[in-house]
């Protein structure tokens, strides 16, 4: 599918539009992905051969300035292009049932919580923490200061993580269901792991400090 070089901001309240997710097989890129095809929402899928050129063509910077993956165009909204809001927006119209996902008017408390838990992940695990690491290791790997800050903030976040699982009994982050929090997480979790097992940005014991998230990684699989 190549409709996004046919695309262009003058028809974005166009409504006749079919719903694409333009993605690839990165961190933020598998998260929409996976709940599309969980929800087996009609949802046109155009999955770019990685890495890609296209994305910094001028056809699809008039859709994501950013230059970046994942994209989601709608005619009733025109484009958005980060990817814990498209989360939220398929689930949103999508998800009616709350099924993966919590709604404001059915429970505030985790509605709320939800926001919170994808913002902390889009900005302190995913930006903050996996996306320079991925970067030194690829530029700079013998950069020692970089190695030690970058395995620290993970020990953070996964701590985080360890606490909140010993807290929430149900074996996920919030509540007591699997949802686009758990999503969000997990993509970042498997992209650590991809991107870093056998370097020196792998953490070293990871199971053994953290068996709940181990736990939790296993039942997100499962699904």
């Amino acid at each position: 599918v190549n409709s996004f070089a046919n695309y262009s901001s003058s028809n974005e309240r166009n409504t006749t539009i079919m719903a694409t997710l333009y993605t690839a097989e990165t961190g933020n890129g598998r998260k929409p992905l996976i709940l599309v095809k969980l929800l087996n929402a009609p949802i046109k899928i155009h999955l770019f051969e990685w890495p890609s050129k296209e994305i910094k063509s001028e056809q699809y910077l008039k859709l994501n300035p950013n230059g970046l993956v994942p994209t989601f165009v709608d005619g009733e909204v025109g484009s958005i292009f980060e990817s814990n809001a498209i989360l939220e927006y398929i689930a949103a119209k999508y998800d009616k049932e709350g099924k993966f996902s919590y709604k404001e008017h059915e429970d505030l408390k985790l509605y709320w919580h939800q926001k919170e838990w994808l913002y902390f992940q889009a900005s302190q695990f995913a930006a903050h923490t996996l996306s320079r690491g991925i970067y030194y290791n690829q530029m700079n790997p013998n950069d020692e200061f970089t190695k030690e800050n970058v395995l620290h903030n993970f020990s953070k976040l996964y701590d985080v993580m360890e606490d909140q699982l010993a807290k929430n009994e149900s074996g996920w982050l919030i509540g007591d269901k699997f949802t686009i929090v758990d999503i969000a997480f997990a993509t970042g979790n498997h992209r650590r792991i991809e991107v870093f097992a056998g370097t020196d940005y792998e953490i070293s014991d990871f199971d053994k400090k953290y068996p709940k998230v181990v736990k939790w990684y296993e039942n997100v699989l499962a699904v």
